[in-house]
C-alpha cells in the first residue's frame, strides 16, 4: 500500500515546517498553520515568526545549523523558544530539529517539529510554586492555604488545619477549594460569607481581601487573601492567611464591656466616657494608672493621686499625681515625693491594709498634720486648699494593688456618697484590667530576661573589625522568642558570624535557639565554610531533635583581606554598604532548617576598607504597615544616611527608624564594619 508523504505530514498532530538554507519555508502542515495563525506559510521567511528581540540569536543559530547540520544541543533535544503568531501574540513552543540532505549541498533543508509548551510550562510553574509554597507556609505562624487559578490547592500548612480543627490529611494538596468549602461548610456559622468572598476573588483575582469569619464553635478568625504573581506580574493563584483572633477579641471585648458598664451605670458622669476613651489607648500597669488620673479630674475631684504597693508590700509608690488646673500642677508634682508610709497613719496605708474605702467631705488641720511628713508637705496641702477626700482600693480578686485618692480643693464642691460609690465602682473594674497588665509585665520581664541570658553577653574583639549587636524583644507577647546571633573567631583567624530566627514565641523556641547555637559552635570548626555548615545542619536536623523550623544566615570574614563568604538557610540577605553604594548580598538561600530539601550555595566577595555589613532578622523589615521590600529599602536608606557612625550608634539608628512602639516579633541586628587589613 503506497503512502502519500503530504497526507502523512498533514495528519501529524505536531506542527512541522521545512525551511531551506535561505530561511524560506518550503513546506508546512495544518498543525503549523494553526499554531502560527496563518492560512499558508510556504514561501514566507521563517524570521517573520520570530519575535524581534530574538531575531539576532535566531539567525546565528540557524546559520550554524545550515553550515554544520547540527546545533549546540544533542540531536532530538527540544529547545524552548517564543514564536510570533500572525496576530502579534506570542506562544511558547518546544522545537526539535532535523535536516534533509547534506549541509552545503543543493536541496539541504532544516526540518522543525513544534509543540506548544504553554500548558507544560504552566504545570511546571505550578509544581515549582507548590513545592516552594509548602516549604514557606509551614514556617508561617498563621494558617496558610494557597490555590491555583482553577481552584486547585497548591499548599496548606499544619496551622491551617489546626485552626479548622481538622486532621492534616483533610485538606490535600491538589484538592479543590470550592469542594473543600462544600465539604466542611458546617465549620462556619455563616458559610455564605466565605462563598461570596471566594466569588469576588474569582471575579477580581488581583485584588486583596480582608474577611472576618465566625466559626460554628464560636471562635473568630481573621483572614487576608492576596494574589500570587510571578516576576512579570502574571497571575499564578491566591494565598489565604487565617489567624485565630478569638482570645484577643475576647480580651478586647472584656475590656470594652468593662468600660461600657461603667459608662452605662453612671451616665451622668462624663468622667466614665473620658476614662473609656483614654484607657482604650494605653497598655501597661503604670501607663493605665497615669491615664486614669488624668481623666479623673475634674469629674470626681480636683486632684487625683494613685498609689501602688510593692510586691513585698514594704513600700508604697506614688505613680500618678494630677491637678485639674495645669497652673497648680507643679505643686502636685511635689506631692509625688511624699508617698504614704505603709505602716503610717494615712488613708492610703489604711485602705491597703484592710481594703475598706476612707472618705470625708471635710478635712481639719489636725488631719492634715497627721497625714503629712514635714512642714513642706503640710505647706503644700495647705497651699492646694485640701478640703475633702475619698480613697478607694484597687482591688483585684481580693488583692489590693493600690489606691486612688481624689481630693477636692476649696469650697466649690463637696464629696457625696454617690461620688464615693462611683469611685469604688471605678476602682474595682479598673483593678481587674491593671492586674492583668501587671502580671503580663512581670511575665514579660522574666521571659525576656531568660532569653537574654541564653544569648552571648561578651563578644570577642578582632583586629581590623568593629561590630555591634542589638536585640529588641517583641512588645505584644510575654513569651520568649527565637531570634539569635553569635560571633566567634575560627582557628584560621576568620571571624564566624551567624544570625537567625527559630519559629515561635515560647520556651520551646528559646530551647531550640540555644540548641542550634550550641550545635553550630560544635561543628563549625570542622567545616570548610558557611555553605558546608548549612549542609551539615540540614543533614543532622532530625538527629539533633530540633522540632521547630529555623532560618539563619552564616558568614565568615578574613580580617587580613576582607574576603567575605555567606550562606543562607531561608534567611533574608545581609546588606552591604560601601561608600555611597548599597546592595543586598545575592546569596541563593537553601530551604529553612526543618523543611524538605537541603544543600546550600555560597556567595563570596571582597569588601572594600570601611565597608559595612548588616545582618538582621525578619522582624526588623516586616511590619503590618509596609511590605518587606519597603522595609528593606528603608533599612538601606538608614544605613546610607549614618554609614560614617560607629556600628553601635548605627544599630540604634536602625532600630529607631524601623521599629515602632508595638512589635509582634523579636528583632536582632548585627552591624559589622571591616576597617581594612589588620
Amino acid at each position: 500500500m503506497a503512502f502519500d508523504p503530504a497526507e502523512v505530514l498533514e495528519s501529524l498532530l505536531d506542527a512541522v515546517v521545512v525551511v531551506d538554507a535561505e530561511g524560506i519555508i518550503r513546506r508546512e502542515n495544518a498543525a503549523a498553520r494553526r499554531l502560527l495563525g496563518v492560512e499558508a506559510l510556504q514561501g514566507r521567511q521563517l524570521l517573520e515568526f520570530v519575535p524581534s528581540r530574538f531575531r539576532a540569536a535566531h539567525c546565528e543559530g540557524f546559520n550554524r545549523y545550515v553550515r554544520a547540520g547540527h546545533g549546540r544541543l544533542p540531536p532530538g533535544q527540544p529547545i524552548e523558544v517564543s514564536a510570533l503568531r500572525a496576530d502579534g501574540s506570542e506562544v511558547m513552543v518546544d522545537i526539535r530539529f532535523g535536516h534533509i540532505g547534506t549541509p552545503g549541498t543543493e536541496g539541504f533543508a532544516v526540518v522543525g517539529v513544534l509543540r506548544e509548551a504553554t500548558e507544560r510550562l504552566r504545570l511546571e510553574r505550578e509544581a515549582l510554586l507548590s513545592r516552594y509554597l509548602q516549604a514557606v507556609v509551614e514556617a508561617a505562624p498563621d494558617g496558610v492555604l494557597a490555590w491555583a487559578p482553577d481552584l486547585r490547592i497548591l499548599a496548606v500548612n499544619r496551622r491551617f488545619t489546626e485552626i479548622c480543627r481538622l486532621p492534616p490529611e483533610a485538606i490535600p494538596v491538589g484538592g479543590n477549594v470550592a469542594e473543600l468549602l462544600g465539604r466542611y461548610q458546617q465549620l462556619l456559622a455563616d458559610p455564605s460569607r466565605l462563598t461570596e468572598a471566594l466569588g469576588r476573588a474569582r471575579e477580581h483575582p488581583m485584588d486583596s481581601q480582608r474577611l472576618e469569619l465566625t466559626l460554628a464553635d464560636g471562635r473568630i478568625v481573621e483572614t487576608y487573601g492576596a494574589p500570587i504573581t510571578d516576576a512579570e506580574g502574571q497571575f499564578l493563584g491566591r494565598v489565604w492567611y487565617v489567624h485565630d483572633a478569638t482570645e484577643r477579641r475576647a480580651a478586647e471585648a472584656q475590656r470594652g464591656r468593662l468600660l461600657r458598664e461603667l459608662a452605662t451605670a453612671q451616665r451622668a458622669h462624663r468622667f466614665l466616657l473620658d476614662a473609656s476613651t483614654v484607657l482604650a489607648r494605653v497598655s501597661g500597669f503604670t501607663e493605665s494608672l497615669q491615664a486614669l488620673a488624668r481623666v479623673a479630674v475634674p469629674a470626681l475631684g480636683d486632684i487625683c493621686l494613685v498609689d501602688v504597693v510593692s510586691d513585698d508590700r514594704r513600700r508604697i509608690e506614688r505613680v500618678a499625681a494630677v491637678h485639674a488646673d495645669p497652673a497648680c500642677q507643679a505643686l502636685v508634682d511635689e506631692l509625688r515625693g511624699y508617698p504614704p508610709n505603709p505602716s503610717g497613719d494615712h488613708p492610703s496605708a489604711d485602705v491597703l491594709r484592710d481594703g475598706a474605702t476612707r472618705w470625708s467631705p471635710e478635712l481639719d488641720e489636725e488631719f492634715l498634720r497627721r497625714t503629712t511628713f514635714d512642714d513642706r508637705h503640710f505647706a503644700l496641702v495647705k497651699q492646694l486648699h485640701f478640703a475633702g477626700y475619698m480613697t478607694v482600693p484597687l482591688d483585684a480578686d481580693g488583692q489590693v494593688l493600690g489606691t486612688i485618692t481624689l481630693v477636692t480643693c476649696g469650697d466649690h464642691r463637696r464629696i457625696t456618697p454617690e461620688d464615693v460609690a462611683l469611685a469604688e465602682d471605678l476602682g474595682r473594674r479598673v483593678a481587674l484590667v491593671v492586674a492583668k497588665e501587671r502580671r503580663y509585665e512581670a511575665q514579660r520581664r522574666i521571659s525576656h530576661g531568660l532569653q537574654a541570658n541564653l544569648l552571648p553577653h561578651e563578644l570577642p574583639v578582632f583586629p581590623g573589625v568593629e561590630y555591634a549587636v542589638c536585640y529588641q524583644p517583641g512588645t505584644r507577647d510575654a513569651e520568649v522568642g527565637g531570634d539569635f546571633w553569635d560571633v566567634n573567631g575560627m582557628p584560621d583567624g576568620e571571624v564566624a558570624i551567624m544570625v537567625g530566627d527559630v519559629a515561635g514565641h515560647d520556651v520551646a523556641a528559646a530551647a531550640v535557639m540555644a540548641q542550634l547555637r550550641a550545635a553550630c559552635r560544635a561543628i563549625r570548626t570542622q567545616t570548610t565554610g558557611p555553605d558546608d555548615l548549612v549542609r551539615r545542619l540540614h543533614e543532622a536536623w532530625d538527629q539533633l531533635g530540633l522540632e521547630r523550623i529555623a532560618t539563619a544566615v552564616f558568614a565568615r570574614l578574613r580580617p587580613e583581606s576582607g574576603l567575605l563568604r555567606v550562606s543562607s538557610a531561608g534567611h533574608l540577605p545581609p546588606l552591604v554598604v560601601e561608600g555611597q553604594d548599597s546592595w543586598f548580598i545575592p546569596v541563593e538561600p537553601s530551604p529553612p532548617f526543618g523543611t524538605p530539601g537541603g544543600g546550600a550555595s555560597s556567595w563570596r566577595g571582597v569588601l572594600r576598607p570601611g565597608a559595612l555589613v548588616v545582618f538582621y532578622t525578619d522582624g526588623l523589615v516586616e511590619d503590618r504597615h509596609f511590605d518587606i521590600d519597603d522595609g528593606m529599602r528603608r533599612l538601606s536608606d538608614i544605613v546610607l544616611a549614618h554609614a560614617g557612625e560607629h556600628p553601635a550608634t548605627l544599630a540604634d539608628h536602625i532600630l529607631a527608624g524601623l521599629l515602632g512602639e508595638e512589635r509582634g516579633d523579636d528583632v536582632a541586628v548585627l552591624v559589622l564594619r571591616w576597617l581594612g587589613p589588620a
